[in-house]
């Protein structure tokens, strides 16, 4: 299966039908359905996200006219293009009053049909982003999936280039990257040009799930699977149905899992934890990581079988360090979002641009955003309208430290670090960047380059542990 837009015919002639169809037989973007009345049209409506419906007017039982009103009431954005062989002033005009997209009259010239169609396609497709926008202005925000890409750098132009490409395919794909590079943008991208569009955009975070609960929030349950599993659920694998999943730290999830994964991609069914059937689904599943899973293969802790069915398409996103260009553009564009949000009008000033450059953005994007609404607010506490250096005084700080230590002549080695362990300056390593980060553990985990739970495991550890004084350890 895959996600290709869907086109239906409706007309009680078969004939007619395996002719029409004809025409697209050889399109690789459509996936065609028919159906004989308009009760059987309805009921494929109901099962199948419809782009464009060819409908007969004459039809027994429930007449074309009525099919129409119904498929409005359903989804405004289906086109309907409306075929009879009793063409008349009268039924074309009833026909376009009720929303048909267009009329043609029997016997139809396949060559106009195919332009007629691919006329509707367009259409529709303009009219649902139209009705994302729309409903994400309601909602005072924009999709994630939908928000603009900042791309300057020649490396990030060439992602995108590649990205555009690999939303036509249906492969599965490996996004790898540093934490806080995007991973999540580059998915929502892929997904908005490919041809499930229309369907669910889903993110699952494989690190933050305890162990527990991987096989539910992928597969779902049956009701009784286990204690509290009072009602059936679907998981996250069968809620992305038609659409898009990313899975990202996919190298988290445990062997068990992987191997029902793996089934998913292989023969496209899932099956509920406690239940006895399959159930099929049509979903790509775009994987990402910040680690190396050929690594995690060589310490057999990732399936190579799974491994190689993940990485047919591998897209690597550079870190903000190796493209610099990105970072004030970047820091523009975070800025007009809060502007936006919060009816603000704050402009970034130009001595912010080296202080900028100079940071080694170790938590990437992510990072900079943070650090962008973290100036925002200091500016407005200040009554101000620019954000000047002094609004990113912690990061002054940090990169005239950095200047410093570089300009510093090489000098023996403090005694301190050498009489420290290994877990010492690990947990004092992790207590400094929780101070840069104000003590936000999901800023500190990007900048650390770990997962939240692991953050807070080693967080836990540090309660048992006082801080390490006098160059060695405290017991």
């Amino acid at each position: 299966m895959s996600g290709r837009r869907k086109l239906l015919i409706v007309d009680d002639n078969p004939d007619f039908r395996a002719q029409a169809l004809s025409v697209f037989t050889d399109r690789d973007d459509l996936t065609l359905h028919e159906a004989g009345d308009g009760e059987a049209a309805l009921a494929v409506l109901a099962a199948e996200t419809v782009a464009v419906v060819l409908l007969d007017l004459r039809m027994p039982g429930m007449d074309g006219i009525e099919v129409l009103r119904r498929i409005a009431a359903m989804d405004e954005t289906i086109e309907v293009v409306v075929i009879t062989g009793q063409g008349s002033i009268d039924s074309a005009v009833s026909a376009m009053r009720h929303g048909a997209f267009h009329y043609l009259t029997k016997p139809v010239d396949l060559e106009d049909l195919r332009v007629v169609v691919d006329k509707a396609l367009e259409k529709q497709h303009a009219s649902y982003e139209n009705r994302l926008l729309k409903e994400a202005i309601r909602r005072g925000g924009m999709p994630e999936i939908d928000r603009p890409v900042v791309a300057v750098s020649q490396a990030m132009r060439d992602l995108f280039k590649e990205a555009r490409t690999v939303a036509a395919m249906e492969s599965p794909v490996l996004i790898h990257g540093e934490t806080g590079v995007g991973k999540e943008v580059i998915a929502g991208y892929i997904h908005r040009l490919s041809g499930r569009t229309r369907g669910p955009f889903n993110v699952l975070n494989c690190a933050a799930l305890p162990e527990s609960l991987i096989d539910s929030e992928f597969f779902g349950h049956a009701k009784g699977a286990f204690t509290g599993a009072v009602e059936p659920r679907a998981g996250i694998i069968e809620v992305s149905h038609q659409g898009t999943l990313l899975l990202d730290e996919i190298g988290d999830i445990n062997e068990a899992a992987q191997v029902r994964l793996l089934r998913v991609l292989e023969y496209g069914l899932v099956r509920r934890v406690g239940a006895t059937k399959e159930t099929p689904v049509d979903v790509r599943i775009i994987a990402a990581t910040h680690r190396t899973l050929e690594a995690l293969v060589a310490q057999g802790r990732f399936r190579e079988d799974l491994y190689h069915r993940l990485v047919v398409i591998n897209l690597r996103i550079p870190p903000l360090r190796e493209r610099r260009e990105d970072i004030v553009p970047l820091a523009e564009f975070f800025l007009d979002q809060m502007c936006s949000r919060y009816a603000d009008s704050i402009a970034l000033h130009e001595s912010t641009h080296d202080l900028l450059l100079d940071y080694p953005w170790l938590g990437n994007v992510r990072e900079l955003r943070n650090v962008v609404e973290r100036a925002w607010f200091a500016t407005l506490r200040d009554g101000d309208h620019i954000i000047r250096a002094r609004h990113m005084s912690f990061l002054r700080a940090q990169v005239d430290s950095d200047r410093l230590t570089q300009a510093q002549p090489e000098a023996p080695a403090p005694a301190e670090p050498v009489t420290l362990s290994l877990r010492a300056v690990e947990l004092r390593h992790i207590r400094r960047v929780l101070e840069h980060c104000a003590h936000n553990r999901r800023d500190a985990a990007s900048v650390l380059g770990i997962s939240e739970r692991s953050l807070y495991r080693r967080l836990q550890e540090m309660e048992m542990e006082p801080e390490p004084v006098g160059g060695r350890e405290a017991r």
